[in-house]
C-alpha cells in the first residue's frame, strides 16, 4: 500500500495490480477498500493462500483475484470450479488450452 503513492507520482499508470506476497499481515478488508478507492481492479496472491472466503470478500469490493504460479491445468479447473480465483499466472498453460480443458470438462458432466 505504501508503494502506490510513490509509483503513482512517478507515472500514473492506467492499470495496477495489487500483490500481497510481501505483506506480513493480510487484512483483506483493508486491501479491498484500498483497491476500490484507487480503482485497482486486480489482486494477486500465491495459489496456496487463495480460498473461497477471500475471493468472495474481494469480489464484494468489485475486485478480481489472480493467483500464481499454477502450472497444472487440472488445478486451474478445480480452483475455478470452487470459486477460488478469477485467473492465473502460469509458466506453461495458455488461455486457449485452459478454455479447451474447461469446455471438455463441462461436456463430460452432461
Amino acid at each position: 500500500m505504501d508503494m502506490y503513492d510513490v509509483v503513482h507520482e512517478i507515472y500514473p499508470f492506467k492499470n495496477y495490480i495489487f500483490t500481497v506476497y510481501q505483506l506480513a499481515e493480510r487484512d483483506y478488508n483493508a486491501i479491498g477498500k484500498f483497491c476500490a478507492e484507487r480503482g485497482i481492479a486486480v489482486v494477486t496472491m500465491p495459489s496456496s493462500t487463495a480460498d473461497a472466503n477471500v475471493t468472495a470478500l474481494l469480489h464484494s469490493y468489485g475486485l478480481h483475484l489472480y493467483v500464481h504460479t499454477v502450472n497444472r491445468i487440472t488445478t486451474m479447473g478445480t480452483m475455478l470450479e470452487y470459486g477460488l480465483c478469477d485467473g492465473f499466472y502460469s509458466d506453461y498453460v495458455t488461455q486457449p488450452e485452459l478454455e479447451l480443458y474447461l469446455e471438455r470438462k463441462s461436456i463430460g458432466k452432461e
